[in-house]
Order: C-alpha cells, then structure tokens, then sequence
C-alpha cells in the first residue's frame, strides 16, 4: 500500500525500503476498523513486540438520495477503493515542504502526517483492515485503518536518508539485483529474508565505542548471562 508512490518531487532515497505485509499489523488494524469510530486508536492499542507502530486512517461516504437507492445496494457497491484513498494520503504533498526531509517536523495548520508515514524510510511492513458500516438513515461509510512498522513521523528524525537509490541499503536486503526475486520496484531496498530485522552497516564517522547491528554475528552484540534458566532470548524486526 503505496509502494507505487515511493518516489517523485522529492530529493532521492538512499535507503528506502521495499513493503512487506504483515498479517499481525492487519489484524490489529481490522480490530479498530470494526469499531466503526473514525479516529485513530492508542499508541498502546496497536503496540506489537517487534517496534513502535505508525498508523494512517481514510474514510469514504456514500449516500443515497431515497430509501429506493439505498435498499438496492449491493456487495459490489461496498468494496474498498484502496487507490483512491492511498491518492488522498499522496496528494498531502501539495503542502509539503522538502527540507523536512532531514528534520521531520509538524507542520501548524497543514495536514501532511498521513503523506509523510506513507513514504518514511524505514517503515517497511504494513497491515491494513476495512469495514463497511451504515451512517444515518441513508449513507453508508467505508472505514479504513492501515498501520506502519516501524512507526514513521518521529520529530527531528529523518525521513529517509537522501542519496543514490539503493546506496545506503540494509547489509541484508538487495537492489535490483539477482537475489530481488520478483523486485517490481527499482530503487527500493528489499529484504532478502522479510523475517529479519534490517541490518545496517556502521557509519565509518561513527564515534559510538559499541555498535549492536541486530546481528548476533557482530561482536558488540554478544552477550553473556549467568542463571540463564530464567532468561529467554528474543529477536525483533525493527532494525535500527
């Protein structure tokens, strides 16, 4: 959802990432949408073990002008429109400014948030629900819920690193290349096993003395324990 609009009037993306779905995000999304309440659920609702996640929420209504028109619905007049509403995420980008990108921040009065998840670097699984409810005596309405791993929209983070296309991609994910089976999106970056975290090579000005890459092949990643009995050991995809 919105990989087709992952690029254009902005500066180039070194590091974007290539969508993933993610049945546990679109359960959760579902959840909400069957509240039939437009707004957006807590931080703390939708929250999931492997990151923080973002969420981005569309309506669409529909009435009818007699009780004739509206007992003639059928299921072929409730499907979802997804391209429509992903149009309406996009087109925020009339009231963007581009040197948000290295600083994100709000901007008063103008809605962008919704535009600003959807092309956030390193939010890269996503899980979407919809419901379709009645609204009044003669409209009906379709909810939709869409919710973004990791959380993008984070305050004087980057949205994405600008650069090449491909150039500052997880160690763990390709370009175009041989490994990217079925990769209809050049310049994004694509795990090459969705079930891991992303992996990012360290910075050569990094002045950090440790660096854990979510990799427990890097030394600074190791770890020792003693009464181990009573630890376990998780992993997580949110990368760094």
């Amino acid at each position: 959802m919105g990989q087709e609009t992952r690029g254009g009037g902005l500066p180039s993306a070194s590091d974007m990432m290539q969508m993933v779905w993610d049945d546990e995000l679109a359960a959760i999304a579902q959840k909400w949408a069957n509240h039939c309440v437009y707004e957006h659920d807590c931080g703390d609702c939708r929250s999931v073990a492997n990151f923080p996640v973002g969420q981005n929420i569309a309506y669409q209504d529909t009435i009818c002008d007699s009780k004739q028109c509206f007992k003639n619905i059928e299921a072929s007049d409730l499907q979802p429109d997804w391209p429509s509403v992903l149009k309406d995420f996009y087109d925020e980008i009339d009231d963007f400014d581009n040197k948000l990108v290295p600083n994100f921040q709000m901007l008063g009065g103008k809605e962008i948030n919704h535009f600003t998840q959807m092309i956030w670097g390193k939010s890269w699984r996503l899980g979407c629900g919809l419901t379709v409810f009645t609204k009044g005596r003669l409209s009906y309405r379709r909810f939709y819920v869409c919710n973004y791993g990791k959380a993008g929209n984070v305050i004087g983070q980057p949205m994405y690193e600008q650069g090449r296309p491909g150039s500052g991609c997880p160690v763990n994910s390709c370009v175009g290349g041989a490994n990217c089976n079925g990769n209809d999106y050049p310049g994004l970056c694509q795990m090459l096993n969705s079930n891991t975290a992303p992996v990012y090579p360290r910075s050569q000005s990094s002045k950090d003395l440790f660096y854990c890459d979510s990799s427990p092949d890097t030394d600074d990643c190791a770890v020792s324990a003693n009464g181990t009995n009573n630890w376990g050991f998780a992993s997580s995809l949110e990368g760094l």
